[in-house]
This record gives C-alpha cells, sequence and structure tokens, in this order.
C-alpha cells in the first residue's frame, strides 16, 4: 500500500516540476465538492451497493499553459450517510490527471478532457486504475466556478476491486500565487 502511495506521490511531483518552466500562465484552482461512485449491477454482488457518496472531494489544478493543465484531487467517503444515500463501506481515491482544453474558453466555459492514474481504496483493498473523462468549468465570477466532470476508472491490478464511473462536482476557487506573492512584495519595497 505505501509503495503505491510513494509511487503515485512520485508521479504527482515529476508532472508538477515538468511544468514549472516558462509558463507564462501560472494559474492555479483549488476545487472543494463532492463525488458518486456507481458500480455496475454485476459488481453490486461483491460491493454491496450501487452507489457511494464521497464527501470532501479536494482538488488542486496548475495551469501549465492555455491549453494543459496537471489536475490532483482527494476523494473521502467522510460520512456513513448523506442524502439519503447510506454508504456501506469506506471508498478512498487519490487522483492525478492531465487535462487538455479542447476549445478555447467559450464565455464563462471552458471545457476539458482527462487522462490520469489512481490509487483506489475499496474496504481496505487498494489498487492503482487508469482513468479517462471529460468536464468543464462554468465561471460564474470572475474566480468562482463549478466543474462537473464524469470519468471511468479501469482497475489494472485487483480482482477484489472493480472498474467504475465516477461522477464530481466542485466549487472552483482560482487565484494566481506569482502575482500575488509578486504584489505584496511591492506593497512592502514602498
Amino acid at each position: 500500500m505505501l509503495k503505491k502511495v510513494l509511487s503515485v506521490l512520485f508521479t504527482g511531483i515529476v508532472a508538477f516540476s515538468f511544468g514549472q518552466g516558462n509558463v507564462p500562465n501560472k494559474d492555479w484552482q483549488v476545487g472543494i465538492g463532492s463525488d458518486i461512485v456507481r458500480f455496475s449491477d454485476d459488481d453490486t454482488r461483491y460491493i454491496g451497493e450501487k452507489t457511494t457518496i464521497q464527501l470532501p472531494r479536494i482538488n488542486v489544478t496548475k495551469n501549465l499553459n492555455k491549453d494543459f493543465s496537471v489536475d490532483a484531487s482527494v476523494s473521502i467517503s467522510g460520512f456513513d450517510s448523506i442524502f439519503g444515500i447510506r454508504n456501506n463501506f469506506s471508498y478512498f481515491s487519490f487522483d492525478i490527471s492531465g487535462r487538455y482544453k479542447y476549445f478555447k474558453k467559450i464565455n464563462a466555459l471552458d471545457p476539458y478532457v482527462f487522462i490520469g492514474i489512481s490509487l483506489v481504496d475499496i474496504k481496505t483493498i487498494s489498487s492503482p486504475t487508469i482513468n479517462i473523462g471529460t468536464g468543464f468549468t462554468y465561471w460564474f465570477y470572475k474566480n468562482i466556478g463549478i466543474s462537473p466532470q464524469i470519468y471511468y476508472k479501469k482497475v489494472l491490478d485487483s480482482q477484489q476491486i472493480v472498474s467504475h464511473t465516477q461522477m464530481s462536482i466542485s466549487f472552483i476557487f482560482g487565484f494566481d500565487i506569482d502575482k500575488t506573492v509578486n504584489q505584496s512584495r511591492c506593497s512592502f519595497d514602498r
């Protein structure tokens, strides 16, 4: 388990470091939201239920340039029951993905596709997954938006954890650390 977590963390660090070069756009986004995980009818026999909800879901996105970004997120089953759905088992997911914005921002809509990897832990059994999905961010205020996404998680090495679909929705807060730090420095220099 520790080896898998360290592998996923190392991959994330490399991905974030690779994008730190001479990229003019240094935008960051932080999101907080929730996930719904859906299993197939056949998998319900093993899992015990078809749907489970994770709350909270926390993610951080770093824009590498105008088209590409890297996202890291953590989803946790923080409640036994929420929105009338009972979580009969624990679900934990640590995800890292690369995003490609396939359209220039359309007014306030910012659509993307992504591919990534995860470490999923269901009922204390862990497995890596490969993920593919799509989503968008709708910016309803200058730096505040909402971002739904849907993705499929293909389990790689476990016969006890099953592949599944995950849907998420998050409130997104955008900011630029470099501009904020430079503005703070300028105000202290005066």
